[in-house]
């Protein structure tokens, strides 16, 4: 069981756009996203204190299992020194962290806000309040000084902790000054930090980049609970014992392609003369037994890593069973790149839910491709993607539109 907890920033709430961001893609990992309101005791009288004993009650009622943290801004600041306050007991569950533009010196911030300063800081601190506005709410409230005695109480450059760390943070950030999270990351092994070139504060626009980096660092392929009685078997058909062993399944394996992609483009001969003539690996899912009867889906994917087609049968589809044989793939072919048609958005979200993400340079997609390059007609740009036209290497009078999405491996 996993449990991810999402803590929003300050003048913020629990239904932030990047706490439904997050909620909306691991709806799909059949995950729920924790998000506790961190406007303790209220938003007027807030503490970082208040907020780490907020999040603490939240740990107190995870059920068993595995604790995700997604923190933002001020929320990364409540998940850093909860770590810290409680590493030996309840916050010994987290097992990994990432945080979004994480507030790691909220007094630095105010400060060097062109918009607040010093002069504003220092009437906050002699009159005892200052007004904010709330985005919640839409709509001002007078924050106490307290909240500024109580953080400076807290020291993020000090804490060692060996949770590992994901900061993402963009370098055009004017409310949180990357130079933070750089400063947090030196000598920490544990902290692995991606700044996003030309993004400000919110981030919410970079979520397409944030979210596979989210997938491959908390290991969700892994921590995927599997509630079907599945089985994956590959079969590489450069191997001779591999090949006896496909072939039972053979007829099979076509009639599911068949389902899902028809004869337009080619058919049953088509998928043999690709798998057996480039030598591509095989893999099957089976239901409860291993028996033609119980194959549910299937897909194979070629030496050099393309992944040339995945299919569920109809009745089983929406179950997560093409997620759980992407993520299978994985272990036999770390680095993919595949070729979808722009308008299948159902694939473009199951390949980014595993961690795929879109290839928007001509030259990594000709590099893909290799010598199937001369086979591409045109280039063009439309709502962010680069979608190309190319002929296709078995049937020569078929011209089709293409997005290209790659993933790569990596460890945090």
């Amino acid at each position: 069981m996993v449990n991810v907890i999402f803590l929003h920033g300050f003048a913020s709430s629990r239904n932030s756009t990047k706490a439904s961001l997050f909620n909306e893609s691991l709806i799909h990992w059949n995950i729920r996203l924790r998000t506790p309101d961190l406007n303790v005791p209220d938003f007027s009288h807030l503490t970082l204190s208040a907020m780490i004993q907020r999040l603490s009650q939240e740990v107190k009622q995870c059920p068993p299992g595995a604790i995700f943290i997604i923190g933002s801004s001020l929320g990364a600041l409540v998940a850093l020194h909860f770590a810290d306050k409680y590493r030996n007991t309840i916050a010994s569950r987290i097992e990994r962290m990432l945080f979004l533009a994480p507030s790691f010196d909220f007094v630095e911030n105010r400060i060097r806000d062109e918009n607040f300063g010093k002069e504003k800081f220092e009437e906050w601190e002699k009159t005892g309040w200052h007004t904010f506005y709330h985005y919640k709410f839409e709509k001002e409230f007078k924050v106490h000084y307290a909240l500024i005695e109580d953080i400076r109480s807290y020291d993020s450059y000090q804490i060692q902790i060996d949770i590992p760390i994901l900061i993402f943070h963009g370098d055009r950030d004017d409310v949180v000054d990357y130079q933070q999270s750089i400063k947090f990351g030196e000598d920490r092994a544990n902290v692995s930090i991606q700044l996003i070139k030309n993004a400000n504060h919110n981030l919410s626009n970079h979520f397409h980049r944030i979210w596979p980096a989210a997938v491959k660092f908390f290991n969700l392929c892994n921590e995927y609970p599997r509630e079907l009685a599945l089985t994956i078997e590959s079969y590489d058909l450069a191997n001779h014992d591999d090949i006896s062993r496909f072939l039972l399944f053979q007829d099979r394996f076509l009639d599911i392609l068949e389902l899902a992609y028809g004869t337009k483009h080619f058919g049953r001969a088509g998928h043999l003369k690709r798998i057996f003539g480039e030598m591509h690996t095989v893999f099957i899912v089976f239901q409860d037994c291993v028996d033609n009867e119980h194959i549910v889906g299937c897909s194979y994917i070629r030496p050099d890593g393309k992944r040339s087609a995945t299919a569920v049968i109809p009745e089983c589809q929406g179950r997560g069973i093409a997620r759980q044989l992407i993520c299978y793939s994985k272990k036999a072919f770390p680095n993919q790149f595949t070729e979808i048609n722009p308008l299948n958005m159902k694939m473009k979200h199951l390949l980014t839910s595993c961690g795929f993400t879109l290839v928007n340079s001509r030259q990594t997609i000709k590099k893909y491709l290799g010598k199937d390059a001369d086979l591409v007609k045109s280039f063009s740009k439309k709502n962010g993607e680069l979608i190309y036209s190319r002929q296709s290497n078995i049937r020569p009078d078929v011209v089709r539109e293409f997005v290209m999405f790659e993933y790569h491996s990596h460890q945090y």
